[in-house]
């Protein structure tokens, strides 16, 4: 296969749509815990109660629960849907006398049971008993802005790539305790300029994701939805999501 075509198909991964430009999604992770603050492998009994709800997933961690959005039109919107999922959790919280957390670095004791997906349960073969400990006992709130077409994308990216240290700060919630576990466990935590899709596809391989961009772990990253992804906050609190939100978005 000639270099040409490799970069058209690395290149058509990546799928953007020009009417949702400027269009903002949140995807916010919390524990499950029980009435006396234990963390509790929950996660399937609370999916079931949501009927598998496309706005619910999943982590690593079957102790762990996550909410998305959807792209919203602004900030406000984006307001408006995370409180109509908060509603929606208060069933499977009921029923199951459980509670979310926005715990950001779970205690070493937590317990390790990984979510029964295939891909998961592969993973986490593929990973040391301190990789996956270090995986599963943080949660994150990160936030994707669309982006019209791959030209546009490249320059958004490389503009808040001198913003990395302060964007940790401004969505850190544990004394920086879960970014230093995040870059233990994620090599490939910084993101790197990217001068070109050449340059782009170079650093995929080195990375590993050039066949799969949902394996890129760098704290900002050009997505397969057309979107760039701040992956940097911690477990950020509802008060804090409109400020983080606008910030993600003054980019553009």
């Amino acid at each position: 296969m000639n270099k040409q075509k490799i970069l058209n198909e690395f290149r058509g991964q990546m799928v953007f749509n020009k009417k949702l430009t400027g269009y903002i999604s949140c995807e916010r992770e919390f524990f499950l815990v029980g009435k006396n603050q234990e963390i509790l492998p929950k996660a399937k009994h609370a999916l079931a109660i949501l009927n598998d709800s496309e706005y619910f997933s999943y982590e690593l961690s079957a102790c762990q629960l996550e909410y998305k959005t959807g792209p919203t039109k602004n900030v406000s919107e984006l307001m408006k849907r995370i409180t109509e999922l908060e509603a929606q959790c208060q069933d499977f919280e009921k029923y199951l006398n459980i509670s979310r957390e926005l715990i950001e670095v779970a205690p070493k004791t937590m317990p390790l049971d990984v979510y029964q997906d295939p891909r998961y349960i592969h993973f986490a073969k593929t990973k040391t008993a301190e990789q996956l400990l270090g995986m599963m006992r943080v949660t994150a709130c990160q936030f994707h802005v669309g982006m019209p077409d791959y030209e546009t994308a490249l320059r958004v990216y490389n503009s808040i790539l001198p913003d990395i240290d302060k964007l940790i700060k401004l969505g850190d919630y544990s004394n920086r305790r879960r970014i230093e576990i995040y870059k233990q466990v994620a090599p490939y935590w910084k993101p790197e300029e990217i001068t070109s899709l050449e340059n782009h596809y170079t650093q995929a391989v080195a990375g590993g994701y050039e066949h799969d961009l949902g394996n890129c772990h760098t704290l900002i990253r050009i997505t397969k939805y057309g979107t760039i992804e701040f992956r940097m906050f911690g477990a950020a609190p509802i008060q804090d999501i409109a400020t983080l939100a606008k910030k993600c978005l003054s980019y553009l």
